[in-house]
């Protein structure tokens, strides 16, 4: 800025009003400010609204440790994710010993939620061990006649940047069950 500048900016307020203040009756465009329509006032409230509810319900979760997803999955971010990686897996015994695992074909909605039950098979009593594992086979298109077992191994796997892909290190029995 210059010293004219400063001037003019004297000159332009009023004689006897400091430059902090407006004359009365007087309008800064630079200051003003419009209220609000009375939509804006009730889309402001609603935003606010929302916004807290949403909030509120995070924090309800996390405090409570209730995973409702898709609002609070904290599993999802907050594994570490390491080099080794363990896993269950079923494999089929054939009648002449050999094995292979046991492929569910993972489109299918039943094996989307009963994954998970590989975990709990152990600890159930034999009968529900054999419908579980029967079902299994049945998903898979394997007849139960043609199946020696199924085990149901631990799996270890550790990722080998090499070739970057997963490698198995260590295979456990967990239980075996015969159809």
């Amino acid at each position: 800025m210059t010293s004219q500048d400063d001037e003019a900016g004297a000159a332009a307020v009023a004689p006897g009003a400091d430059a902090g203040s407006a004359a009365p009756g007087a309008r800064d465009d630079a200051r003003a400010t419009t209220p609000a329509a009375p939509d804006d006032t009730r889309q402001r409230r609603l935003a606010r609204i929302v916004t807290c509810a949403v909030v509120g319900v995070i924090v309800l979760g996390a405090l409570a440790e209730v995973e409702a997803w898709p609002v609070t999955a904290f599993r999802l971010f907050s594994q570490v994710r390491t080099d080794t990686s363990t896993s269950l897996q079923l494999v089929v015994v054939h009648p002449d010993g050999s094995s292979a695992p046991l492929l569910l074909k993972p489109a299918n909605d039943v094996v989307v939620i009963t994954g998970h039950q590989f975990a709990t098979l152990r600890d159930l009593p034999a009968s529900k061990q054999r419908a579980k594992v029967d079902a299994w086979l049945d998903l898979a298109g394997i007849d139960p006649a043609d199946v020696a077992s199924v085990r149901l191994d631990r799996v270890t796997f550790r990722w080998d940047d090499a070739t970057g892909r997963w490698a198995e290190t260590k295979r456990t029995e967990v239980t075996e069950v015969t159809p």
